[in-house]
């Protein structure tokens, strides 16, 4: 019996090509589709990778987009971070300066056993993305929120990024 083979003509990896960037496209549209649910985003970039106890970070609402229904904190950073955690507090407050929520969150960025980071990322940064425990309701829709860091040591070195995001359902 003879033994056949296959032959792959230029037009089949012309259509193969195609197909590919046919389905990059739906995907791309797909991950847009999904940009709606967005009320806020601001990521501040940290000087020289270093989260300092005196640096509050600032968060105001002015450009918002809707109601939000949920809050997440977005934290970049390197395997240059000591820990595997970082307690974070977060305030939100009113347009009259009143706080509406103050609370403190616990972050986990490498398994403690492992030391495997948790965020998503490539080579030797991460992100990990946390949902903060703030219910919002139509009387005290907040306008600002502020973010510091609670760790023992006055600066953290390994952080690159810190952000806030406000979604609706």
């Amino acid at each position: 019996m003879a033994h056949k083979t296959k032959v792959v003509l230029p037009m089949q990896i012309e259509a193969i090509r195609n197909l590919w960037s046919i389905l990059l496209i739906v995907l791309m549209s797909v991950t847009m589709a999904c940009e709606p649910q967005r009320v806020y985003e601001f990521h501040h970039e940290l000087q020289g990778g270093t989260w300092h106890v005196s640096d509050t970070l600032e968060f105001a609402f002015d450009d918002r987009r809707g109601f939000p229904s949920m809050a997440l904190v977005g934290l970049k950073y390197s395997d240059e971070y000591d820990y595997h955690n970082l307690y974070l507090r977060y305030i939100f407050s009113d347009s009259l300066g009143q706080v509406q929520f103050d609370s403190l969150i616990n972050l986990s960025l490498f398994d403690p056993k492992t030391g495997k980071p948790l965020g998503g990322g490539f080579g030797k940064s991460y992100t990990k993305f946390d949902t903060l425990q703030v219910v919002f309701d139509t009387l005290t829709v907040p306008s600002k929120a502020s973010l510091i860091h609670y760790m023992r040591e006055e600066s953290l070195d390994g952080v690159t990024s810190v952000g806030l995001k406000l979604l609706k359902e």
